[in-house]
């Protein structure tokens, strides 16, 4: 059982600043408690076996945008304050906009690719 859940590929990693900034961050930087947006690639195998036809699907994490710390959470539910972080342009982290799906995260990463 423990093998079905092994991530066996590297999984990008960035952060979400106050400003709507948006930068990349080694893996390790996210902690249990914060806040995170998750990219997956959802996998359906159907197999054909004795039994019949059965289907297993597989989600593969592919990014991971951290939204706010475990920390910054903390802080917002002494205070009360609900209100989302505000980006430079005036609008709320929820209105970022879509990357188009043919560039996927690697957008966010293209000067990696250079490396």
């Amino acid at each position: 059982m423990s093998q079905q859940w092994v991530v066996d590929h590297v999984i990008k990693a960035s952060i979400l600043h106050p400003s709507g900034a948006v930068t990349k961050a080694h893996p390790t930087a996210i902690r249990r408690g914060d806040l995170v947006d998750v990219a997956a690639t959802v996998e359906v195998v159907n197999m054909r076996g004795r039994g019949g036809w059965h289907s297993e699907v597989m989600v593969s994490p592919n990014h991971i945008l951290r939204l706010k710390t475990a920390v910054q959470l903390r802080a917002e539910g002494e205070t009360g304050s609900k209100a989302p972080p505000v980006s430079p342009s005036g609008q709320g982290v929820s209105a970022l906009p879509e990357l188009p799906v043919e560039l996927g995260f690697d957008a966010l990463h293209s000067d990696e690719e250079a490396e």
